[in-house]
């Protein structure tokens, strides 16, 4: 591999023309969700401000941290997911050989940390838990999640929604 390199995007406008390769990295990754993708993004900019970390290996694109800022109601700005602090799953999408993209991610948000006032991210790749090792030593920390609640439907729809309350039913 050549040097890998690490660049912050902060606009819709210099995301947009990594597109094609974002989206092919997204394709790809066991790890991208549907607020992976760069529509999620714009869809949610009135939200959130990008703070997209891009990996270059020799000039091509070979992994994001599809990131954003957002401003908590006591005006902090938190290092987020693009589809802001309510979705899960922040994980960024790395090479297969993640050491040296994950040092550049290290290196830029070190060269960054004024943008920010905290980090707000939900890893749970081996890749993303892998960068919370290495934020630790420098004293950063992610909130703690838990996991959301996962809903089992039984083979039979319409049953199992006669037999939850009203409650239930509008609540879900």
């Amino acid at each position: 591999g050549g040097t890998m390199r690490a660049v912050i995007l902060e606009t819709l406008d210099a995301i947009g023309p990594l597109a094609a390769d974002w989206e092919g990295l997204a394709r790809r990754s066991p790890f991208a969700t549907p607020a992976f993708c760069l529509s999620w993004l714009a869809a949610h900019r009135e939200q959130v401000s990008p703070f997209v970390i891009a990996l270059f290996e020799n000039d091509r694109l070979v992994g994001v941290a599809p990131w954003a800022i957002a401003r908590s109601p006591r005006g902090l700005r938190g290092v987020t997911g693009i589809g802001g602090p309510d979705i899960p799953y922040h994980d960024p999408v790395l090479p297969a050989t993640p050491d040296p993209a994950l040092d550049a991610i290290v290196g830029c948000m070190r060269r960054a940390s004024r943008a920010w006032d905290r980090l707000s991210l939900c890893l749970r790749s081996g890749p993303g838990l892998a960068l919370v090792e290495r934020l630790r030593p420098l004293g950063w920390t992610m909130l703690e999640r838990l996991p959301h609640t996962v809903i089992r439907f039984e083979a039979d729809w319409e049953d199992y929604w006669e037999g939850r309350s009203k409650h239930f039913r509008n609540n879900l």
